[in-house]
Order: C-alpha cells, then structure tokens, then sequence
C-alpha cells in the first residue's frame, strides 16, 4: 500500500511539472517551476520507493 501511495504521490507531482514546463511559453518564470516540480517528483520516488523497502526489511526482521 505504501509503494502505491508514495507512486501516486509521485506520478501527481511529475504530472503537475510536465504541465507547469508545458505552460512555459504561457507565462514568465513557469520553466523553472516545472524543474523544481519534476525535481520533487522525483525525490518523491525515491523517497516512496526506500520507505518501503524499510517497512519490508522490518517485516522480515519480524517474521
């Protein structure tokens, strides 16, 4: 549940960035802000993804 949810979070944030960098012709400064937005997806991600690798090296340590 978690790598769904920390996939969704990030998969938000990356399709908020493409259509910030899309808008980039629209309005000044929007390039920049689709970086940062993709950036963050990303870090998103690899947050997510290491979280739950965690959760599952602390449910083996249990079993």
């Amino acid at each position: 549940m978690r790598l769904v949810r920390a996939l969704f979070v990030g998969l938000a944030f990356l399709c908020w960035g493409l259509v910030i960098a899309l808008a980039w012709g629209a309005e000044w400064g929007t390039e920049t802000a689709g970086k940062i937005a993709m950036a963050s997806s990303l870090l998103a991600l690899v947050y997510g993804s290491s979280s739950y690798r965690k959760s599952g090296r602390r449910k083996q340590k249990r079993s």
